[in-house]
């Protein structure tokens, strides 16, 4: 349970009037102000992300996005988790830049190096993006297609992830408030959700908006992890591009579409 001090934190906070700008471009844009982001900061990060994974085949560059928002999120996370810092929009605004700064240091500094990398496996980067853009698109289609938060007969864990995503969102420190229990804190992982929290406070895009952004997200960012993995390993050892792009496309077969058959059933009872 939360202390007296805890409490007035949480109801001093700001109401989603004040945290949001309903005219803005990006809340009347909202996928492409999501997508936007999800672009700069897999873009700042990869200067960083390859000093580790230069040795890939794509030189770590499908790794980029999901380290990027980790870069730019988990600071501002740690801080308000220490109380130093709110979490709101200026605080992910300047964790970003920060992110953007220190990547264009580092992209100068290794220049060279990083110039002969993008001649030399360019094509393999963008076929990256386009992977990433079509697995977005894929699963924001889905969501546009059926949106709701609430399945009407089997139910689900959509209302309170929503839930927790709400209080994330209404939080300034953390952990979050228990929207389930009047008085506590979050006693459960919520961190997956301050990803999603942090990208709709810092462009102003409500929750139930964000939620169906998220979803997508985080299956693209899957896929290129998993077909990084895939592709790396392969032609780390046998040098044979196509197969090596059969293998990671097979590798996203297996994780993230053949998991839960039951998927396409649900794909062909909605069409």
């Amino acid at each position: 349970m939360f202390d007296e001090a805890d409490r007035e934190l949480v109801r001093e906070s700001g109401t989603y009037r004040y945290i949001y700008a309903f005219q803005s471009a990006a809340s009347q844009h909202p996928a492409l102000a999501w997508f936007a982001f999800l672009t700069i900061v897999g873009l700042a990060a990869w200067p960083i992300t390859r000093l580790a994974f230069h040795v890939l085949p794509d030189s770590g560059y499908m790794l980029a996005k999901p380290f990027g928002i980790l870069f730019a999120v988990y600071p501002v996370w740690l801080l308000a988790s220490l109380r130093w810092w709110r979490f709101d929009n200026f605080s992910v605004a300047i964790s970003t830049l920060i992110l953007v700064l220190v990547s264009s240091a580092v992209a100068l500094s290794t220049r060279e190096s990083l110039w002969r990398e993008l001649r030399e496996k360019w094509k393999v980067m963008a076929a990256g993006e386009v992977l990433f853009l079509l697995a977005f698109a894929f699963l924001y289609a889905v969501r546009v297609r059926n949106p709701d938060l609430w399945h009407t007969s089997f139910g689900g864990e959509k209302p309170m992830d929503f839930a927790h995503l709400n209080a994330v969102i209404r939080t300034d420190y953390f952990p979050p408030y228990d929207p389930w229990w009047a008085g506590g804190y979050i006693n459960y992982y919520y961190f997956g959700q301050v990803f999603t929290g942090a990208m709709a406070k810092l462009l102003g895009i409500v929750p139930a908006v964000a939620y169906n952004l998220g979803l997508p997200t985080m299956f693209a960012l899957a896929v290129g992890a998993v077909f990084s993995f895939g592709f790396n390993t392969w032609f780390a050892f046998r040098k044979h591009l196509s197969a090596a792009v059969g293998v990671g496309l097979l590798a996203i077969a297996f994780v993230l579409l053949l998991g839960n058959l039951d998927t396409i059933v649900q794909l062909v009872q909605i069409t």
